[in-house]
């Protein structure tokens, strides 16, 4: 993800269902850590993931993250 178009730096608390397919933003133009089709025109797509477990979790926000679309503390680097 091309972070000069992040969200932001912090990760982005979601509520997921387990086995439900989800949209990453990888482009970060969404603002909400969901594709919404903002990318259009920038050469980074959306990133498909199907999710483990119900319940919330912390998505990538900064494009820094070596497991996204999930957070791993990247952003405190």
């Amino acid at each position: 993800m091309d972070s000069s178009n992040n969200v932001g730096k912090a990760p982005v608390a979601v509520e997921l269902e387990e086995g439900k397919a989800y949209a990453w933003c990888a482009c970060g133009k969404s603002g909400t850590g969901f594709c919404n089709g903002s990318h259009k025109g920038s050469g980074i797509g959306p990133k498909m993931f199907n999710a483990a477990k119900s319940g919330v979790s912390y998505i990538c926000a900064c494009g820094k993250s070596k497991n996204s679309p999930y957070c791993d503390g990247s952003h405190k680097a």
